[in-house]
Protein backbone atom coordinates (compact mmCIF):
# COMPACT_ATOMS: atom_id res chain seq x y z
CA UNK A 1 0.00 0.00 0.00
CA UNK A 2 1.39 3.07 -1.05
CA UNK A 3 2.02 5.87 2.12
CA UNK A 4 -1.16 8.71 2.02
CA UNK A 5 -0.93 9.87 5.52
CA UNK A 6 1.84 12.58 6.65
CA UNK A 7 2.52 9.79 9.44
CA UNK A 8 3.01 6.93 6.83
CA UNK A 9 5.34 8.77 4.73
CA UNK A 10 7.41 9.69 7.77
CA UNK A 11 7.66 5.78 8.68
CA UNK A 12 8.45 5.08 4.93
CA UNK A 13 10.90 7.71 4.76
CA UNK A 14 12.88 6.61 8.38
CA UNK A 15 12.42 2.68 7.45
CA UNK A 16 15.34 2.67 5.34
CA UNK A 17 17.33 4.40 8.02
CA UNK A 18 17.25 1.42 10.53
CA UNK A 19 20.19 -0.77 11.29
CA UNK A 20 20.57 -4.15 9.84
CA UNK A 21 19.97 -7.37 12.56
CA UNK A 22 23.07 -7.40 14.61
CA UNK A 23 25.12 -10.72 14.53
CA UNK A 24 24.83 -10.73 18.21
CA UNK A 25 21.12 -11.05 17.99
CA UNK A 26 21.71 -13.26 15.11
CA UNK A 27 23.66 -15.66 17.10
CA UNK A 28 21.40 -15.49 20.48
CA UNK A 29 18.21 -16.84 17.88
CA UNK A 30 20.30 -19.40 16.44
CA UNK A 31 21.40 -20.44 19.85
CA UNK A 32 17.69 -20.09 21.57
CA UNK A 33 15.80 -21.79 19.01
CA UNK A 34 17.67 -24.73 17.37
CA UNK A 35 18.64 -27.78 18.56
CA UNK A 36 21.72 -29.53 16.94
CA UNK A 37 22.11 -32.97 17.11
CA UNK A 38 24.22 -35.85 15.60
CA UNK A 39 22.09 -38.54 13.96
CA UNK A 40 23.08 -42.03 13.86
CA UNK A 41 21.65 -44.30 11.03
CA UNK A 42 22.90 -47.71 11.56
CA UNK A 43 26.80 -47.07 12.01
CA UNK A 44 26.45 -44.24 10.09
CA UNK A 45 26.45 -40.43 11.94
CA UNK A 46 25.90 -37.54 10.39
CA UNK A 47 26.56 -33.83 12.40
CA UNK A 48 22.86 -31.51 11.40
CA UNK A 49 25.29 -28.74 11.72
CA UNK A 50 28.42 -28.66 9.84
CA UNK A 51 27.10 -31.81 7.62
CA UNK A 52 30.00 -33.58 8.18
CA UNK A 53 29.58 -38.01 8.14
CA UNK A 54 31.04 -40.50 9.61
CA UNK A 55 31.46 -44.46 10.93
CA UNK A 56 31.19 -44.83 14.16
CA UNK A 57 29.18 -47.91 15.98
CA UNK A 58 30.23 -46.96 19.49
CA UNK A 59 27.69 -43.67 19.42
CA UNK A 60 25.44 -44.67 21.64
CA UNK A 61 21.36 -43.10 20.97
CA UNK A 62 20.27 -40.57 23.47
CA UNK A 63 24.20 -39.70 24.88
CA UNK A 64 26.35 -36.67 24.08
CA UNK A 65 29.11 -36.79 21.44
CA UNK A 66 31.41 -34.85 19.81
CA UNK A 67 31.52 -34.36 16.29
CA UNK A 68 34.78 -35.33 14.75
CA UNK A 69 35.04 -32.33 12.61
CA UNK A 70 33.48 -29.28 14.13
CA UNK A 71 34.36 -30.75 17.71
CA UNK A 72 31.42 -29.23 19.45
CA UNK A 73 29.53 -31.95 21.98
CA UNK A 74 25.92 -32.62 20.89
CA UNK A 75 23.17 -34.80 21.98
CA UNK A 76 22.82 -38.25 19.87
CA UNK A 77 19.54 -38.96 18.09
CA UNK A 78 18.75 -42.18 16.17
CA UNK A 79 16.95 -41.32 12.96
CA UNK A 80 16.88 -42.01 8.83
CA UNK A 81 16.26 -38.27 8.27
CA UNK A 82 18.90 -37.10 5.64
CA UNK A 83 17.24 -33.31 5.81
CA UNK A 84 15.75 -31.08 8.11
CA UNK A 85 14.11 -28.04 8.22
CA UNK A 86 12.69 -25.23 10.62
CA UNK A 87 11.35 -22.17 11.10
CA UNK A 88 10.99 -19.42 13.82
CA UNK A 89 10.16 -16.09 14.68
CA UNK A 90 12.13 -13.56 17.05
CA UNK A 91 11.65 -9.98 17.69
CA UNK A 92 14.48 -6.61 17.99
CA UNK A 93 13.81 -3.54 19.66
CA UNK A 94 14.68 -0.46 17.96
CA UNK A 95 14.38 3.18 18.45
CA UNK A 96 14.47 5.98 15.33
CA UNK A 97 13.89 9.61 15.73
CA UNK A 98 11.39 9.12 19.22
CA UNK A 99 9.60 5.78 17.37
CA UNK A 100 9.81 2.88 19.12
CA UNK A 101 10.20 0.16 16.27
CA UNK A 102 9.34 -3.67 17.23
CA UNK A 103 11.10 -5.65 14.35
CA UNK A 104 9.78 -8.94 13.42
CA UNK A 105 12.23 -11.36 11.74
CA UNK A 106 11.48 -15.23 10.75
CA UNK A 107 14.95 -17.11 10.46
CA UNK A 108 15.01 -20.60 8.88
CA UNK A 109 17.47 -23.12 8.99
CA UNK A 110 17.81 -26.29 6.45
CA UNK A 111 20.15 -28.91 7.74
CA UNK A 112 21.39 -32.08 5.20
CA UNK A 113 23.39 -34.74 5.29
CA UNK A 114 27.25 -33.94 3.46
CA UNK A 115 26.54 -30.09 4.25
CA UNK A 116 26.85 -27.42 6.62
CA UNK A 117 23.51 -25.61 8.15
CA UNK A 118 22.19 -22.91 6.34
CA UNK A 119 20.27 -20.36 8.01
CA UNK A 120 18.29 -17.62 6.15
CA UNK A 121 17.18 -14.57 7.85
CA UNK A 122 14.26 -11.81 6.74
CA UNK A 123 12.77 -9.32 8.64
CA UNK A 124 8.71 -9.87 7.61
CA UNK A 125 7.22 -6.97 9.79
CA UNK A 126 7.97 -3.30 11.67
CA UNK A 127 5.59 -1.67 14.05
CA UNK A 128 5.97 1.69 14.36
CA UNK A 129 4.86 3.35 17.60
CA UNK A 130 4.76 6.87 18.64
CA UNK A 131 4.92 8.62 22.00
CA UNK A 132 1.38 8.61 22.10
CA UNK A 133 0.94 4.68 21.59
CA UNK A 134 -0.91 5.00 17.66
CA UNK A 135 1.02 2.41 15.18
CA UNK A 136 1.97 2.59 11.72
CA UNK A 137 2.98 -1.15 10.55
CA UNK A 138 5.23 -2.10 7.48
CA UNK A 139 5.60 -5.49 6.41
CA UNK A 140 6.72 -7.41 3.25
CA UNK A 141 3.86 -8.87 1.25
CA UNK A 142 2.39 -12.08 1.69
CA UNK A 143 1.38 -14.86 -0.77
CA UNK A 144 -2.12 -14.03 -1.96
CA UNK A 145 -4.88 -17.19 -1.99
CA UNK A 146 -3.04 -18.82 0.58
CA UNK A 147 -3.88 -20.05 4.17
CA UNK A 148 -0.75 -19.88 5.82
CA UNK A 149 -0.23 -17.87 8.79
CA UNK A 150 3.58 -17.49 7.43
CA UNK A 151 3.42 -17.26 3.79
CA UNK A 152 5.33 -14.15 3.47
CA UNK A 153 7.83 -13.09 -0.25
CA UNK A 154 10.68 -13.26 1.15
CA UNK A 155 12.99 -10.32 0.87
CA UNK A 156 10.32 -8.38 -1.25
CA UNK A 157 10.12 -4.82 -0.81
CA UNK A 158 8.20 -3.58 2.43
CA UNK A 159 5.68 -1.04 2.31
CA UNK A 160 2.73 0.42 5.02
CA UNK A 161 0.50 -2.37 5.66
CA UNK A 162 -3.38 -2.05 7.10
CA UNK A 163 -4.25 -4.58 10.28
CA UNK A 164 -7.22 -6.71 8.74
CA UNK A 165 -10.91 -5.49 10.81
CA UNK A 166 -11.31 -9.81 11.30
CA UNK A 167 -9.73 -12.84 11.12
CA UNK A 168 -6.35 -13.63 11.97
CA UNK A 169 -4.25 -10.56 12.27
CA UNK A 170 -0.63 -11.96 10.40
CA UNK A 171 0.96 -8.59 11.62
CA UNK A 172 0.50 -10.03 15.45
CA UNK A 173 3.14 -11.59 15.96
CA UNK A 174 4.13 -12.91 19.55
CA UNK A 175 7.86 -13.90 19.96
CA UNK A 176 10.72 -14.11 21.90
CA UNK A 177 12.27 -10.43 22.48
CA UNK A 178 16.37 -10.63 21.67
CA UNK A 179 18.48 -8.88 24.32
CA UNK A 180 20.06 -5.75 24.26
CA UNK A 181 17.29 -3.71 22.26
CA UNK A 182 16.70 -0.32 22.28
CA UNK A 183 13.68 1.39 24.26
CA UNK A 184 12.46 5.10 24.05
CA UNK A 185 12.79 6.88 27.55
CA UNK A 186 9.10 7.53 27.78
CA UNK A 187 8.20 3.25 27.59
CA UNK A 188 11.30 2.55 30.41
CA UNK A 189 9.60 5.47 32.32
CA UNK A 190 6.03 3.58 32.02
CA UNK A 191 7.97 0.39 33.05
CA UNK A 192 8.11 -1.43 30.12
CA UNK A 193 10.76 -4.57 30.23
CA UNK A 194 12.12 -7.16 28.14
CA UNK A 195 10.67 -9.83 30.45
CA UNK A 196 7.19 -7.69 31.74
CA UNK A 197 5.21 -9.53 29.51
CA UNK A 198 4.25 -12.56 27.69
CA UNK A 199 1.59 -10.83 24.92
CA UNK A 200 3.28 -9.55 21.74
CA UNK A 201 6.33 -6.88 22.54
CA UNK A 202 4.06 -4.09 20.60
CA UNK A 203 0.69 -4.59 21.90
CA UNK A 204 2.27 -4.33 25.42
CA UNK A 205 3.87 -1.19 24.60
CA UNK A 206 0.86 0.49 23.24
CA UNK A 207 -0.95 -0.59 26.15
CA UNK A 208 1.69 1.15 28.13
CA UNK A 209 1.56 4.46 26.50
CA UNK A 210 -2.28 4.50 26.12
CA UNK A 211 -3.55 3.61 29.17
CA UNK A 212 -2.25 4.51 32.58
CA UNK A 213 -3.93 1.68 34.59
CA UNK A 214 -1.75 -0.99 32.37
CA UNK A 215 1.70 0.95 33.98
CA UNK A 216 0.09 0.95 37.26
CA UNK A 217 0.09 -2.99 37.03
CA UNK A 218 3.43 -3.44 35.38
CA UNK A 219 4.82 -1.23 37.69
CA UNK A 220 3.06 -3.20 40.52
CA UNK A 221 4.73 -6.35 38.87
CA UNK A 222 1.36 -7.65 38.42
CA UNK A 223 2.50 -9.17 34.85
CA UNK A 224 -0.32 -11.29 34.41
CA UNK A 225 -3.36 -9.02 34.97
CA UNK A 226 -1.50 -6.58 32.82
CA UNK A 227 -1.24 -9.11 30.53
CA UNK A 228 -4.80 -10.07 30.13
CA UNK A 229 -6.01 -6.48 30.02
CA UNK A 230 -3.99 -4.89 28.10
CA UNK A 231 -6.33 -5.23 24.56
CA UNK A 232 -9.69 -4.58 26.58
CA UNK A 233 -11.89 -2.00 26.46
CA UNK A 234 -11.79 0.85 29.12
CA UNK A 235 -15.09 -0.24 30.53
CA UNK A 236 -13.91 -3.48 31.18
CA UNK A 237 -10.81 -2.34 32.87
CA UNK A 238 -12.58 -0.31 35.72
CA UNK A 239 -15.36 -2.82 36.20
CA UNK A 240 -12.32 -4.87 37.93
CA UNK A 241 -10.42 -1.97 38.50
CA UNK A 242 -11.47 -1.68 42.37
CA UNK A 243 -10.70 -5.19 42.88
CA UNK A 244 -7.20 -5.20 41.41
CA UNK A 245 -6.59 -2.40 43.69
CA UNK A 246 -7.42 -4.20 46.76
CA UNK A 247 -5.38 -7.16 45.38
CA UNK A 248 -2.46 -5.09 44.97
CA UNK A 249 -2.45 -3.19 47.97
CA UNK A 250 -2.68 -6.69 50.08
CA UNK A 251 0.12 -8.47 48.29
CA UNK A 252 -2.09 -10.94 46.46
CA UNK A 253 -1.03 -12.39 42.91
CA UNK A 254 -3.93 -13.62 40.83
CA UNK A 255 -2.62 -16.61 38.61
CA UNK A 256 -5.70 -17.70 36.65
CA UNK A 257 -6.59 -14.45 35.86
CA UNK A 258 -9.87 -16.04 33.58
CA UNK A 259 -10.93 -17.78 36.99
CA UNK A 260 -10.26 -15.01 39.17
CA UNK A 261 -12.37 -12.24 36.99
CA UNK A 262 -15.22 -15.15 37.07
CA UNK A 263 -15.43 -15.36 40.61
CA UNK A 264 -15.36 -11.45 40.36
CA UNK A 265 -18.16 -11.24 38.23
CA UNK A 266 -20.24 -13.69 40.59
CA UNK A 267 -19.17 -11.78 43.63
CA UNK A 268 -20.97 -9.07 41.85
CA UNK A 269 -23.76 -10.81 40.80
CA UNK A 270 -24.54 -11.90 44.88
CA UNK A 271 -24.15 -8.43 45.82
CA UNK A 272 -20.87 -9.28 47.89
CA UNK A 273 -18.64 -6.21 48.78
CA UNK A 274 -15.62 -6.47 46.20
CA UNK A 275 -13.47 -4.55 48.29
CA UNK A 276 -12.95 -6.65 51.00
CA UNK A 277 -10.03 -8.89 51.00
CA UNK A 278 -11.27 -11.56 52.33
CA UNK A 279 -14.02 -12.41 48.99
CA UNK A 280 -11.13 -11.17 46.21
CA UNK A 281 -7.78 -12.55 47.89
CA UNK A 282 -8.53 -16.04 48.77
CA UNK A 283 -5.88 -18.32 49.40
CA UNK A 284 -7.70 -21.35 47.20
CA UNK A 285 -8.76 -19.50 44.17
CA UNK A 286 -10.56 -22.34 42.35
CA UNK A 287 -12.42 -23.65 45.60
CA UNK A 288 -13.74 -19.94 46.40
CA UNK A 289 -14.39 -19.61 42.59
CA UNK A 290 -16.53 -22.99 42.68
CA UNK A 291 -18.26 -22.07 45.50
CA UNK A 292 -19.61 -18.54 44.63
CA UNK A 293 -20.42 -19.84 41.09
CA UNK A 294 -22.67 -22.41 42.94
CA UNK A 295 -24.36 -20.02 44.59
CA UNK A 296 -24.76 -17.79 41.88
CA UNK A 297 -26.55 -20.44 40.10
CA UNK A 298 -28.56 -21.49 43.13
CA UNK A 299 -29.65 -18.08 43.36
CA UNK A 300 -30.27 -17.59 39.59
CA UNK A 301 -32.23 -20.74 39.37
CA UNK A 302 -34.73 -19.73 42.27
CA UNK A 303 -34.93 -16.85 40.12
CA UNK A 304 -35.56 -18.28 37.17
CA UNK A 305 -38.22 -21.27 38.16
CA UNK A 306 -40.73 -19.24 37.25
CA UNK A 307 -40.34 -17.43 33.98
CA UNK A 308 -37.85 -20.04 32.60
CA UNK A 309 -39.51 -20.91 29.28
CA UNK A 310 -40.32 -17.51 27.85
CA UNK A 311 -36.66 -16.05 29.43
CA UNK A 312 -34.85 -19.41 27.01
CA UNK A 313 -37.20 -18.11 24.04
CA UNK A 314 -36.13 -14.49 24.18
CA UNK A 315 -32.39 -15.02 24.70
CA UNK A 316 -32.45 -18.23 22.53
CA UNK A 317 -33.90 -15.79 19.58
CA UNK A 318 -31.14 -13.07 20.14
CA UNK A 319 -28.63 -15.41 20.65
CA UNK A 320 -29.42 -17.06 17.34
CA UNK A 321 -30.27 -13.83 15.35
CA UNK A 322 -26.50 -12.24 16.54
CA UNK A 323 -24.45 -15.46 15.18
CA UNK A 324 -26.39 -16.80 12.17
CA UNK A 325 -24.92 -18.83 10.34
CA UNK A 326 -22.22 -19.40 12.69
CA UNK A 327 -24.00 -21.66 14.53
CA UNK A 328 -23.68 -23.93 11.99
CA UNK A 329 -20.06 -24.61 11.63
CA UNK A 330 -18.60 -27.59 12.70
CA UNK A 331 -14.71 -28.21 13.23
CA UNK A 332 -12.89 -31.32 13.12
CA UNK A 333 -9.65 -32.55 13.55
CA UNK A 334 -8.77 -36.09 14.09
CA UNK A 335 -11.21 -37.54 16.81
CA UNK A 336 -12.32 -34.46 18.44
CA UNK A 337 -15.41 -32.10 16.95
CA UNK A 338 -16.27 -28.86 17.97
CA UNK A 339 -19.25 -27.04 17.43
CA UNK A 340 -20.84 -23.72 18.87
CA UNK A 341 -23.71 -24.20 21.40
CA UNK A 342 -26.93 -23.79 19.60
CA UNK A 343 -29.47 -21.73 22.25
CA UNK A 344 -29.41 -20.97 26.36
CA UNK A 345 -30.58 -24.11 26.63
CA UNK A 346 -27.67 -25.58 25.42
CA UNK A 347 -25.51 -23.49 27.98
CA UNK A 348 -26.95 -24.46 30.72
CA UNK A 349 -27.29 -27.77 30.01
CA UNK A 350 -23.00 -27.64 28.80
CA UNK A 351 -22.18 -25.52 32.63
CA UNK A 352 -24.22 -28.33 34.86
CA UNK A 353 -22.09 -31.04 32.75
CA UNK A 354 -19.29 -29.30 32.89
CA UNK A 355 -19.65 -27.76 36.07
CA UNK A 356 -18.63 -24.79 35.10
CA UNK A 357 -20.17 -21.18 35.05
CA UNK A 358 -20.58 -20.97 31.36
CA UNK A 359 -24.40 -20.46 31.79
CA UNK A 360 -24.16 -18.60 35.19
CA UNK A 361 -22.31 -16.01 33.98
CA UNK A 362 -24.49 -15.42 30.72
CA UNK A 363 -21.55 -15.98 27.99
CA UNK A 364 -24.36 -16.30 25.52
CA UNK A 365 -24.96 -12.67 25.92
CA UNK A 366 -21.24 -11.60 24.78
CA UNK A 367 -20.73 -9.85 21.65
CA UNK A 368 -17.87 -11.55 20.32
CA UNK A 369 -17.23 -14.17 22.43
CA UNK A 370 -18.39 -17.36 20.53
CA UNK A 371 -18.98 -20.76 22.89
CA UNK A 372 -17.88 -23.84 21.66
CA UNK A 373 -18.10 -27.56 23.18
CA UNK A 374 -15.40 -29.81 22.43
CA UNK A 375 -16.72 -33.74 22.08
CA UNK A 376 -14.89 -37.22 21.13
CA UNK A 377 -15.39 -39.07 19.26
CA UNK A 378 -17.44 -41.30 21.66
CA UNK A 379 -19.42 -37.53 22.08
CA UNK A 380 -17.81 -37.31 25.63
CA UNK A 381 -17.65 -34.15 26.52
CA UNK A 382 -14.04 -32.62 26.93
CA UNK A 383 -14.16 -29.26 26.96
CA UNK A 384 -15.51 -25.82 26.46
CA UNK A 385 -14.16 -23.29 24.48
CA UNK A 386 -14.91 -19.59 24.40
CA UNK A 387 -13.87 -18.01 20.93
CA UNK A 388 -13.51 -14.82 20.05
CA UNK A 389 -14.75 -14.11 16.72
CA UNK A 390 -13.04 -10.89 16.07
CA UNK A 391 -9.25 -11.28 17.34
CA UNK A 392 -9.17 -15.09 15.99
CA UNK A 393 -8.00 -15.74 18.91
CA UNK A 394 -9.26 -18.66 21.93
CA UNK A 395 -9.98 -16.89 25.56
CA UNK A 396 -10.58 -19.84 27.45
CA UNK A 397 -10.52 -23.45 27.34
CA UNK A 398 -11.86 -25.33 30.34
CA UNK A 399 -12.55 -29.09 31.20
CA UNK A 400 -14.49 -30.42 33.88
CA UNK A 401 -14.79 -28.14 36.77
CA UNK A 402 -12.47 -25.41 34.86
CA UNK A 403 -9.55 -27.89 35.07
CA UNK A 404 -7.31 -28.24 32.49
CA UNK A 405 -8.81 -30.84 29.55
CA UNK A 406 -6.60 -33.92 28.71
CA UNK A 407 -6.21 -32.58 25.01
CA UNK A 408 -5.66 -29.30 25.68
CA UNK A 409 -2.90 -28.95 22.66
CA UNK A 410 -4.98 -30.87 20.46
CA UNK A 411 -7.62 -28.34 21.29
CA UNK A 412 -5.88 -25.59 20.68
CA UNK A 413 -4.56 -27.33 17.46
CA UNK A 414 -8.40 -27.00 16.43
CA UNK A 415 -8.96 -23.59 16.69
CA UNK A 416 -5.40 -22.64 15.26
CA UNK A 417 -6.46 -24.36 11.87
CA UNK A 418 -9.61 -23.61 11.89
CA UNK A 419 -8.92 -20.13 12.33
CA UNK A 420 -9.99 -18.88 8.62
CA UNK A 421 -13.29 -20.98 8.24
CA UNK A 422 -14.13 -19.34 11.41
CA UNK A 423 -13.48 -15.99 10.08
CA UNK A 424 -15.31 -16.81 6.52
CA UNK A 425 -18.06 -17.55 8.00
CA UNK A 426 -17.69 -14.76 10.45
CA UNK A 427 -17.73 -12.56 7.12
CA UNK A 428 -20.65 -14.49 5.24
CA UNK A 429 -22.65 -15.05 8.51
CA UNK A 430 -24.61 -11.50 8.40
CA UNK A 431 -23.31 -11.14 12.29
CA UNK A 432 -26.02 -8.74 14.14
CA UNK A 433 -23.25 -6.10 15.44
Amino acid sequence: MKARTARQKHVADLHHTLRELSSRNLEWAKRKFFDKHIYVMGERCWCSECGYVWRDSAVVTNSRHTCPKCGIMRHVKKSQKKREASRYYFTTLSTCRGWQVVRHYLICRTASIDRPAYYDVDEVVQIWIDESGREVVMARPRKGLCGYYDAWIPHAPMAIRIRPTYGPDPFDINAPVAPGGEVTSRLKRNGYRRDCTRRSADIMMKGLLLRPKIETLIKAREHALADHFVEMGDAVIEKYWPSMKIAMRNGYKVTDVGLWRDMIDALISLGKDIHNPRYVCPTRLKEAHDMYIERQRRVEMKEAARKAAEEQQEASARYKDRWGKMLSLCLQLGNIQARPLQDVLEFYEEGEAMAHCVYANGYYDKDESLVFTVIDRGGRRIATVEYDVSRARVLQCRGRANSKPDRYKDIMRLFEANALTIARHRENGNIAR
